[in-house]
Parts: C-alpha cells; structure tokens; sequence
C-alpha cells in the first residue's frame, strides 16, 4: 500500500492550486479573445460602411463638379495652383 506524507499531500495541493489558476485564467483570456474579436470586427463593418457612403457621396460631388464645370485641370490635381487669401 502506499504511504504519503503531508509534504506530498501539501504539493499535491499545491499543484492542483496552480493548475486550476491556469485554466481558469486561460478560459478567461479565450473568452476575452472572443469578445475583442467580435468588437472588432463590429467597428470594421462600421467602418468599411462609413468608406463606402463616403466615397459614393465624394465620387457623385465629383461627377456634378465636372458636368457643372469640366473636368479640373492637371495642374489643380498635382497642386501646381495654390489657394491663397487677399491680402
């Protein structure tokens, strides 16, 4: 028959100890993954909407600038012609 000490009984405890405390702290941080992940990925929809609604408000600004006046020349695009105040 086998004969323990306390001091096996004592690592014993506190091995279990340990071990517990590790998988409930790695249960916890793979629920927190989850979470982060879930509103992340929320704010990227939010987001990518935003972008798309802009660029669609930008690209139909852009088609009524150029029907209104013609298309820009080059040299406003590459900032050659600058923007200043009346002194």
């Amino acid at each position: 028959m086998f004969r323990f000490t306390i001091r096996d009984v004592l690592w014993l405890t506190v091995l279990v100890a340990v071990l517990t405390a590790w998988w409930l702290s790695h249960r916890q941080q793979a629920a927190d993954a989850v979470t982060r992940m879930a509103s992340l990925t929320a704010k990227y929809n939010q987001l990518k909407a935003n972008h798309h609604a802009l660029t669609m408000a930008a690209k139909s600004k852009g088609d009524r600038h150029r029907r209104e006046i013609g298309r820009p020349s080059d040299d406003y695009h590459n900032g050659a012609i600058a923007i200043t105040s009346p002194s």
